[in-house]
């Protein structure tokens, strides 16, 4: 689809990460004239957000590494060079989730909030920032679906899109809008 923003030199600015980073910071600003109906104060909320953050992105990195492991080089230097160069692109969902929820399990002990309601009130915020997170993955052409014949099936054509070339300019199922989709409803029933 359209994998980079804009380029300036040797900076992009990939429409996923973009889309991921929108997609959070609309899920915490939703959350956060709502803080008072749990009795969270400001910097314990941010405090919650920043560690989600931080762990949906090591841990999305990180089990991107593990079962990316056998791609990424043949030596252990080609494969720290992957991993480095390859910062922006390269992270796996449940990875993120993982993490982050144990690391905001440990940080409301530590401060003993209520861990089933606070989880309860956060939570309700992430389809949203998933489902804009998912339109990153469509932009930049990774967890692609299926070849298609199907009406709606998406052709990706830019070489600089995730789609493995071999796919590329083959209709194939919009996984991610399904997905996104999908994460729409379910903000939708969780809302109203």
């Amino acid at each position: 689809m359209h994998p980079v923003l804009f380029s300036i030199g040797s900076f992009e600015l990939a429409n996923y990460g973009l889309m991921t980073a929108l997609g959070y910071t609309v899920a915490a600003l939703y959350l956060l004239p709502r803080i008072k109906k749990i009795n969270l104060d400001k910097d314990t909320f941010w405090n919650l957000i920043f560690i989600a953050f931080m762990g949906a992105l090591l841990g999305a990195k990180l089990l991107f590494i593990i079962v990316s492991w056998p791609h990424l080089g043949e030596t252990l230097a080609q494969k720290i060079t992957t991993i480095v160069q390859d910062f922006r692109y390269g992270f796996v969902f449940f990875g993120g989730m993982i993490v982050s929820v144990t690391t905001l399990i440990w940080y409301m002990k530590k401060k003993k909030l209520p861990i089933l309601k606070t989880s309860d009130f956060m939570i309700v915020a992430l389809p949203l920032g998933h489902a804009l997170g998912r339109i990153g993955c469509f932009l930049a052409g990774c967890c692609y679906g299926r070849p298609t014949d199907l009406p709606w099936g998406v052709t990706f054509t830019d070489p600089h899109s995730l789609v493995a070339p071999e796919l590329l300019g083959i209709p194939l199922h919009p996984t991610q809008l399904y997905e996104s989709g999908l994460n729409f409803l379910l903000l939708k029933t969780v809302l109203f």
